[in-house]
């Protein structure tokens, strides 16, 4: 939405009262919602490059892109293998086009206990097929 538009101008003060008086509605709730985010996300980029599945971090989704060149498969094979020998499913990188080659798609938006279990199993795959 860009405010360009002197109709959004005038609506967004009576966005933000509707929003005060229904607290059901209240704005800062997607951004509370966000900041408990921070520290899984935090916790997934750090453990998956100490692991050499370089990633960065991202700016607003609860997704990470780590880079599986290192264990010299294909996103497909990565993904199918570790789902079969560590039961953690992640999404090739090429279901997001061409350039997602040599990457895979992984959520984070899950509670700490399994994201740590998820996160030990993706390192002993990585570490097990890292490519010479």
């Amino acid at each position: 939405m860009t405010l360009q538009n002197p109709v959004w101008l005038g609506l967004l003060p009576a966005l933000a009262l509707v929003a005060w008086r229904w607290r059901g509605l209240a704005l800062w709730r997607p951004l509370r919602a966000g900041a408990l985010l921070l520290a899984p996300r935090n916790l997934v980029v750090s453990k998956l490059n100490a692991a050499g599945l370089t990633t960065f971090m991202p700016g607003g989704a609860f997704y990470v892109f780590p880079d599986i060149r290192s264990t010299g498969m294909t996103s497909r094979e990565f993904a199918t293998r570790l789902l079969e020998e560590e039961k953690v499913a992640v999404v090739p990188g090429t279901a997001f086009g061409k350039a997602g080659e040599g990457f895979v798609r992984c959520c984070y938006a899950t509670d700490e206990k399994n994201l740590a279990i998820a996160l030990e199993r993706m390192a002993a795959f990585a570490a097990r097929h890292r490519a010479e």
